[in-house]
């Protein structure tokens, strides 16, 4: 007679049936925003070095503007251009990592609370008995 009772243990070394590896998780939106800010940070101040007080002006000014004044900065150089992408890249990151701190904090709060509700009432029932 056939034995139907057959033992599945998962493979260890991340294979699979047919004998390909699993796919890594994918990374958080958080992880990648921190990552490409590391990569992206110095970028931006090599991208500022050859710029005037003038013209980081511009780029600072346009950074802080765009998209909020409905209209594309238009820069006269290259390098004011190239500073302003990669300015607008870092503060994109920066809101991805802010939002995840506000959520984080928020979070905290929550369960504080939760834990203050959850003292006082144990405290009650203490009380009671």
């Amino acid at each position: 007679m056939l034995d139907t009772n057959i033992e599945v243990t998962p493979a260890t070394d991340g294979a699979t049936m047919g004998g390909e590896s699993s796919p890594p998780p994918s990374p958080s939106p958080e992880d990648m925003a921190a990552h490409d800010y590391q990569m992206l940070l110095p970028k931006f101040k090599e991208a500022c070095d050859p710029l005037s007080r003038r013209q980081m002006q511009r780029v600072v000014d346009a950074l802080m503007e765009y998209p909020l004044e409905n209209q594309n900065p238009r820069f006269s150089y290259t390098e004011e251009r190239n500073a302003f992408n990669t300015g607008m890249q870092l503060l994109d990151c920066k809101l991805v990592l802010t939002n995840y701190v506000l959520a984080l904090t928020k979070n905290k709060e929550k369960m504080e609370e939760f834990k203050a509700e959850y003292d006082r009432l144990e405290a009650a029932k203490g009380k009671t008995e």
